[in-house]
């Protein structure tokens, strides 16, 4: 079409001159208009057309800034709500401990025989096996929203966010997982960390560490410096405590990818 437009502008120099167009006002202004056309459809379809993809690219990243706003708030927010429940089970644990150790030192001083050391110890331990299981599996419901959150950022928040030139990142104390690398890996072990902490749950309900793989030696290596045995149970809550300690030392934001 430009082609031809010039080819029309060069006609109509050439009719000038020579006054072609003399006494054809409506063909003048027809032929003028032609020419013009040509020229006036490709900057509409070119120009325009472009101007258009940019306003749709600009609307595309506002939505998906703001659906980040929204999943991540939501998410950060039913993380660090898992907080208070981790400081009652710290406080537990340190409550069995204390007694614990109490009713060993009352029996190395004499005051009770064994037996009654015997018996003050299952109690302790009865009272934390039922208060702890009570605390966490109430928080099973929580887990369970946390876990379906993170895969929807993991799997429909992080592609978006990456078509668009923007990535998640981390806030706060993140250095526990900020060395890892490149973004998917970063991404990846966080959401581990997510899955621990499901898997922790599904522990307390069974009583059974054999779900949380390459624990147990740690913890128990651990714990055994209080001089008592490790039961399964309070080894998998240091398991929670930390893995909840993991996720709320930093938030999940998100920003303009880098440049390099």
């Amino acid at each position: 079409m430009p082609a031809l437009g010039c080819a029309l502008v060069g006609l109509g120099v050439a009719g000038d001159s020579r006054g072609w167009w003399e006494s054809r006002s409506f063909l003048t202004n027809l032929a003028s208009s032609f020419t013009g056309l040509m020229f006036a459809v490709p900057f509409a379809l070119v120009v325009l057309s472009r101007i258009g993809e940019a306003h749709a690219e600009l609307a595309d990243r506002r939505a998906a800034a703001r659906q980040a706003e929204r999943d991540l708030r939501r998410f950060n927010e039913t993380v660090s709500g898992l907080r208070p429940a981790r400081d009652s089970l710290t406080a537990m644990i340190a409550s069995y401990r204390a007694q614990s150790e109490t009713a060993l030192a009352r029996r190395s001083a004499g005051q009770i025989r064994e037996t009654e050391r015997r018996r003050i110890e299952l109690g302790i331990w009865e009272e934390f096996c039922q208060s702890s299981r009570r605390l966490v599996l109430g928080r099973e419901l929580q887990v369970d929203a946390m876990e379906a959150q993170w895969n929807m950022i993991r799997d429909s928040l992080s592609p978006r966010l990456s078509d668009n030139n923007l990535m998640l990142h981390f806030t706060g104390d993140a250095s526990w997982v900020l060395g890892l690398g490149s973004p998917p890996l970063v991404i990846d072990d966080y959401g581990n960390s997510v899955l621990e902490c499901k898997l922790t749950v599904k522990a307390f309900r069974r009583n059974d560490i054999r779900l949380l793989p390459d624990s147990y030696g740690a913890l128990r290596e651990r714990d055994a410096v209080f001089g008592y045995e490790v039961r399964d149970l309070l080894a998998i809550s240091t398991k929670w405590i930390e893995t909840i300690d993991r996720l709320t030392a930093c938030g999940i934001s998100y920003g303009p990818t880098p440049s390099f």
